[in-house]
């Protein structure tokens, strides 16, 4: 039998094409509130999505869900930055896991002590991980 993972969905990782219709949406008719925003540095966005440039990420949700909106604007959207992300309680019980598995991982410097750790199932849906704090 497998052992389970304790793990809760953290948020939900999403593109759009303009702050505008963020706000349109996840505020007027969702009625989320916008949580924060933040840039993503190109050294990032290049080894964890495969683009160029850095990317304005809008936080939207409420006490129990979050999204995590990627700002396309002006480019054609493109569904790379689109991704689940699983907080779960030991993430070191998760990378040997996948090694035993060969699930592919992108494993990333995050400070001194962590990392950045993303896996993609076997058709190559990417999941974001993050420990527990």
């Amino acid at each position: 039998m497998v052992k389970v993972i304790n793990m809760m969905l953290n948020h939900v990782a999403l593109t759009c094409s303009s702050e505008k219709k963020c706000d349109l949406f996840y505020k007027e008719v969702l009625g989320l509130n916008m949580i924060r925003s933040f840039m993503v540095p190109p050294e990032l966005v290049k080894n964890l999505f495969g683009l160029d440039g850095e990317c304005k990420v809008l936080d939207y949700g409420n006490d129990r869900l979050k999204f995590e909106i990627f700002l396309a604007e002006g480019k054609k959207i493109q569904k790379k930055f689109d991704h689940v992300c699983l907080e779960v309680e030991d993430k070191k019980a998760l990378i040997k896991r996948c090694a035993e598995m060969n699930v592919d991982m992108i494993e990333l410097p995050k400070g001194k002590n962590d990392i950045y750790l993303f896996i993609k199932d076997f058709d190559g849906n990417l999941f974001e991980v993050k420990e527990k704090t």
